[in-house]
């Protein structure tokens, strides 16, 4: 499966510039195995990671150290239509924050995202240069910008 994939990957030499796993059913160990993969990647601009709604909170924690990375050069993040919940959302948010090379990020139909985590992302995307900011379909409440 995903996992014996991310591990090839891995122990392969490559300059891949975009990953596109939309609606693939990871999990949050297949999040951990391509975290594990990616963490050398910095040739890495694009990663369409949004309809998997699979990946939990342990998943979305794995996902942030690799966005935290200093090795990270991400132009575009796609992470639309998961189940991100708050406490991912304020470690996505807090990874994000030291991504100055992100200008393309779509969160749209994130319907778990609580108040903490708006806020988080909020606080997050005043320290981006973000070219494109896609938040549509979600229940965005007054207190979460604040």
């Amino acid at each position: 499966g995903w996992q014996a994939f991310f591990h090839m990957l891995q122990n392969s030499v490559s300059a891949l510039e975009e990953v596109n796993l939309i609606e693939n059913n990871i999990d949050d160990e297949s999040a951990v195995a391509m975290t594990s993969a990616f963490a050398n990647l910095s040739s890495l601009k694009i990663l369409q990671l949004d309809e998997n709604d699979s990946i939990e909170t342990t998943g979305w924690q794995a996902i942030s150290n690799l966005l935290q990375s200093r090795k990270s050069s991400l132009v575009e993040l796609n992470l639309s239509v998961n189940k991100i919940e708050d406490e991912a959302s304020v470690a996505l948010a807090n990874a994000l924050t030291n991504s100055p090379s992100l200008k393309i990020l779509s969160l749209n139909s994130n319907h778990f995202i609580g108040t903490i985590g708006w806020r988080a992302f909020s606080n997050c995307f005043q320290s981006l240069a973000l070219e494109e900011l896609d938040l549509s379909m979600n229940r965005i409440e007054d207190e979460a910008a604040g």
